[in-house]
């Protein structure tokens, strides 16, 4: 079999298409840890480890200590920005 001589920028080329290819799809991947799917689809896993168990016991007691995100339109009277806005004289 006849072997083709290949000029060195051609592999040189191919090496950094593979490259960034590869990191691309590594960094897309890492990227998605942050997401809440992601977070939601790992729950189970580590509530029924073995070795993560407790971690998940210890974070869900601190967890609910974290203030709660109000409404932006309501307020402490019970209104709406909408009722605020209007005259009632």
């Amino acid at each position: 079999m006849k072997k083709i001589a290949v000029p060195p920028y051609v592999t040189k080329i191919g090496y950094y298409i593979s490259l960034f290819g590869v990191a691309t799809i590594l960094l897309w991947i890492g990227a998605f840890k942050f997401t809440h799917t992601e977070a939601e689809g790992i729950k189970p896993l580590v509530e029924h480890s073995f070795l993560l168990s407790w971690l998940y016991k210890n974070t869900e007691h601190a967890r609910s200590f974290q203030p709660h995100r109000r409404n932006r339109d309501s307020h402490s009277t019970g209104t709406n920005s909408r009722d605020l806005l209007t005259d009632s004289t």
